[in-house]
């Protein structure tokens, strides 16, 4: 009989139910390590407090304080399993900022990229804390928005528990046969070492206006605050002051920033090593695109206030030190390409009226779209884009490269009778002293920027070229001042144009400074003025003008010739005169000698005079508007001014003069008529209607694509320096 069958075996027995997770616990991340694309407020912000975790509400902005363009992160100390995170939004304001936002877990510190997206599109409504399931392995945790419209995270909340254990490895494959020995060779060098990177650094705002308590040295002038801190890390400061609206002063490292003295035009910042883990570097390319796209996100709206100043400050930064950036950044190139493309189409669309909302001081849509038109000016080379909105201003920037930027507060008016008064200027005072080697100019209206008393877009006009200048918010028609107070005359212009007038005369000084023969007159008439009748201006001034004059030396030309010789010379010349023949002054004269070398021809036999209605018939309401008289020169034996001739006088004013010193004081005035007959003094009342040199100015020649080539040629002249400069702690002149 057959054997029996063994009995069959016992099946296995279940699988152990599965470990329960460990349970999720609160990371305190309070000293840890923060991350984010732009460094204006503060990263720290989202888990410095515990005690919101188990809120369900969200915060005000007192509470909250986080903002930066696109997005944030933080190192959780060591490789954790992240259960989930608890993202708590604002609830008075702009809840919007955190919608949208995709959740990065991984192991690269210092950027989201390179790091696995966990969680996208989570959109946290206002005044609510919520709750994100995670369940991943990783380190550094990030928030991204891609739409770069700006991202504030009130409060971050981890809860995690320690890495699960990692499964066992499977048993080692059995053992290969021995491969025969390759074929000898020669051994291959050692791989060269790699040159060490060099130290780069970014920035932060420690303080708006202010400057700090003790300077060290000035770094010398740089365009951006951003290349400031390039050179400061690079001289060991770790704090530095720098003024965007006056660049001349400097970079100015600090010894002691504390405790900083108040300074409505600079900054104080904070120099950041990249090298630091704690400091997030970001290539200029990236920074660059999150600027812009806060732009383009503009018209969509609702716009955000505190974005678009983000925005502004990261483009005053990029757009001046776009060369360096094009050098070293390999991002930059496209990135600057579809920034122009995305700036000319915002600005196409607001003057079109395609945006929710204008372009405000209270929305800093003003100071942001400032930056577009300039990013557009500085590469167009041309204002076909950038002031698409304002025939007036294009046409301003056309004849004369000089860039408006008033957030278009100006009327049509005033702006055409500026662009008449450059018309009238002579082409070396426009190229050599308010362009001297600059693309363009840039004219300021910084008021029409301030949102009530908030002046804190102030220091976001400045740093697109190397000039530039301010003038106040009104236009022509609004007032008139009165420009020949206490000389016995009286000439009023209109308020506006002599603003204008005043700040281009500025610009003169470089002219006269650079040169030599200007240079002597300028120091001698200086030197020589001791009492008020020296003086053309400010002579009802309590104490008289000499000291103002003399501690700001820098006012002397802006004063005398924009005030009032750009608005009735044939005034200041008379005044002039009657105190040479009077005997109470000979340096009066001087000036307004020193003021028709100014703006003569370069063969010196012509200058200009300029007559405004007001000047030529005190009847007539001042408007603004200015003729031009040309008048003929004739110079002595050492090349002084020997004789003006003026349209419709009918004889010469003939100069005399004590020595034969080429900076001598005239000593006599008198009128020699046709027919010899002289007379003391000058009595010619001016003909407008009769205009010697009516051709207007030729335009300025097209700022060069690149620098020029050294040459034999004698070197242009220097950027002019005033004799005493006010010191930093005082606003710059009026």
């Amino acid at each position: 009989s057959a054997s029996p069958s063994p009995p069959p075996p016992s099946p296995p027995p279940p699988p152990a139910p599965p470990s329960p997770p460990p349970a999720a616990q609160l990371l305190d991340l309070r000293t840890a390590t923060t991350y984010q694309d732009s460094s204006w407020f503060d990263k720290q912000a989202p888990v410095s407090d515990l005690s919101y975790a188990d809120s369900t509400t969200g915060r005000p902005w007192a509470e909250c304080g986080h903002y930066t363009s696109q997005w944030w992160g933080v190192d959780l100390g060591s490789e954790v399993y992240v259960r989930y995170v608890r993202l708590q939004n604002r609830k008075d304001c702009c809840a919007e900022r955190l919608t949208d936002v995709d959740i990065y877990l991984g192991s690269t510190a210092e950027t989201y990229t390179g790091n696995a997206l966990v969680k996208s599109d989570v959109s946290v409504s206002s005044n609510v804390m919520l709750e994100v399931e995670i369940n991943a392995l990783g380190r550094y945790i990030y928030l991204n928005r891609p739409s770069a419209a700006g991202l504030t995270v009130c409060k971050f909340y981890v809860f995690a528990s320690p890495a699960p254990p990692s499964p066992p490895s499977p048993p080692p494959p059995p053992p290969s046969p021995p491969s025969p020995p390759p074929p000898s060779a020669s051994p291959s060098p050692p791989p060269p070492s790699a040159s060490p990177q060099p130290e780069t650094y970014t920035y932060e705002v420690r303080q708006m206006n202010a400057e700090c308590a003790f300077q060290w040295k000035n770094l010398g002038e740089y365009a951006s605050a951003e290349l400031c801190s390039l050179a400061a890390g690079v001289a060991g400061c770790t704090t530095f002051m720098f003024s965007s609206a006056y660049t001349s002063w400097g970079c100015r490292c600090c010894s002691e920033p504390d405790p900083p003295k108040e300074h409505s035009l600079w900054t104080l910042y904070n120099v950041l090593p990249c090298s630091d883990p704690s400091v997030t570097c970001v290539l200029p390319g990236t920074r660059l695109l999150s600027a812009i796209g806060t732009a383009q996100a503009f018209c969509d709206g609702p716009t955000d206030a505190e974005a678009n100043f983000a925005a502004a400050t990261a483009l005053q930064g990029l757009i001046p030190a776009r060369d360096a950036y094009l050098a070293t950044d390999p991002t930059f190139a496209s990135a600057l390409d579809t920034s122009m493309s995305i700036s000319a189409t915002v600005l196409s669309k607001s003057a079109s009226g395609m945006c929710n909302e204008p372009a405000t001081a209270c929305n800093d849509g003003a100071v942001l779209f400032h930056w577009l038109r300039g990013l557009l000016l500085l590469i167009d080379r041309n204002a076909s884009r950038a002031l698409i909105d304002s025939a007036p201003r294009a046409a301003l920037f056309e004849a004369h490269h000089v860039y408006l930027a008033d957030g278009n507060w100006m009327d049509d008016n005033t702006v055409q009778l500026t662009e008449s008064m450059y018309d009238d200027l002579p082409l070396h005072l426009r190229v050599d002293g308010v362009l001297y080697e600059a693309q363009f100019a840039t004219m300021t209206v910084r008021d029409s920027f301030r949102c009530g008393g908030d002046h804190s877009s102030d220091g976001l006009l400045g740093g697109l070229t190397e000039r530039g200048y301010n003038v106040f918010k009104m236009d022509v028609g609004d007032g008139t001042e009165e420009a020949f107070g206490c000389t016995g005359a009286s000439v009023r212009g209109d308020h506006s144009m002599t603003v204008i007038r005043h700040e281009v005369a500025h610009q003169f000084d470089r002219v006269v400074q650079a040169d030599t023969r200007m240079s002597a007159l300028f120091d001698g008439l200086k030197a020589s003025a001791a009492v008020t009748d020296d003086w053309l201006r400010l002579n009802c001034r309590a104490g008289g003008p000499d000291e103002f004059f003399k501690g700001a030396p820098q006012e002397i030309i802006a004063s005398q010739v924009g005030n009032q010789y750009l608005l009735s010379s044939s005034t200041q010349l008379h005044v002039a005169v009657d105190r040479l023949v009077g005997g109470s002054s000979a340096v009066a004269l001087g000036w307004v000698l020193f003021h028709l070398e100014m703006f003569a021809s370069e063969d010196g036999t012509r200058s200009r005079m300029y007559e405004s209605a007001a000047g030529l018939d005190l009847s007539v309401a001042a408007d603004g508007t200015a003729a031009v008289l040309c008048v003929i020169l004739r110079r002595d034996g050492v090349g002084r001014i020997g004789g003006v001739t003026v349209p419709g006088c009918g004889g010469e004013l003939t100069i005399s003069y004590a020595t034969a010193s080429s900076t001598a004081l005239p000593s006599s005035a008198i009128t020699t008529y046709v027919d010899g007959s002289t007379s003391d003094g000058w009595s010619c009342d001016v003909d407008p209607a009769v205009v010697i040199c009516d051709v207007p100015s030729p335009p300025p020649p097209p700022p060069p694509t690149s620098p020029s080539p050294p040459s034999a040629s004698p070197s242009p002249p220097p950027p002019f320096v005033p004799p005493s400069p006010p010191p930093p702690s005082l606003p710059p002149p009026p």
